[in-house]
């Protein structure tokens, strides 16, 4: 049985959708919560801007406890990050913090405006809002 044809506008296999809940609900199992600000082709994509697919999860910041964005740190999470890339056969760095260099840079100024938030288990998900998303790639 050969498997249907790519269709370039739904992700693959639910991603990141299917694999945020998968993380939340093992955050959830082990009493913790985190709050990821995310940019890049899965925040366009989750938020219906762009059809496109993407094959990874920009995360820019962690909201820490006051509701402030700061630099991200995954290394709590990693090993829920990889049992989700384990579990679903994708790369390790499915879910990753590279584009938090931008912390170096600068980040915009209204980097918290239009932000929409959505709730995965124990992973509550920031997805950047337009003027955000346009200023990180220029």
């Amino acid at each position: 049985m050969s498997s249907p044809p790519d269709n370039p506008t739904m992700p693959p296999h639910g991603f990141p959708e299917l694999h945020l809940q998968a993380l939340g609900d093992h955050l959830l199992a082990s009493n913790l919560a985190i709050r990821l600000l995310l940019v890049g082709g899965a925040a366009m994509r989750m938020r219906n801007l762009v059809a496109r697919t993407t094959d990874d999860v920009d995360v820019l910041a962690m909201m820490a406890a006051g509701g402030q964005p700061a630099p991200p740190d995954l290394t709590q999470i990693q090993p829920f990050i990889a049992r989700v890339a384990r579990d679903f056969g994708i790369p390790d760095d499915w879910l990753n913090d590279e584009v938090a260099m931008q912390w170096q840079a600068g980040m915009p100024p209204n980097l918290l405006s239009e932000v929409t938030w959505r709730r995965f288990g124990g992973l509550e998900i920031g997805l950047a809002g337009r003027p955000v998303l346009i200023a990180l790639k220029l």
